[in-house]
């Protein structure tokens, strides 16, 4: 039962991620006209943005790294994996959140 509440919770924080960020992509792209609008209509792509980067950083750096012990594993590359999620992230959120 926990194995497929993690699984689910995985599932459903990628999902409302995935989300936010296309709802934040498409209310940018409908107000590329005015830069004032667009500045305003980002918060949706940095919620989805926050929700990666918080699931990257706690889910695999604490939790699985520290739990699981994906550290011992020399065949997998995942914490490395789950830094380039993160820092990928944390660079576009850092770029969309400059004003225009």
């Amino acid at each position: 039962v926990v194995i497929w509440a993690g699984v689910i919770s995985i599932i459903l924080a990628e999902a409302a991620a995935a989300f936010y960020c296309f709802l934040g992509a498409y209310r940018m792209w409908s107000a590329r006209s005015s830069a004032e609008i667009f500045n305003e209509s980002k918060s949706a792509a940095l919620i989805g943005l926050t929700i990666i980067a918080a699931f990257f950083l706690i889910g695999f750096y604490a939790i699985c790294n520290e739990w699981f012990m994906l550290w011992q594993n020399s065949e997998s590359h995942s914490l490395q994996h789950a830094f380039n999620h993160f820092a990928a992230a944390m660079l576009i959120m850092m770029w969309i959140n400059t004003k225009d």
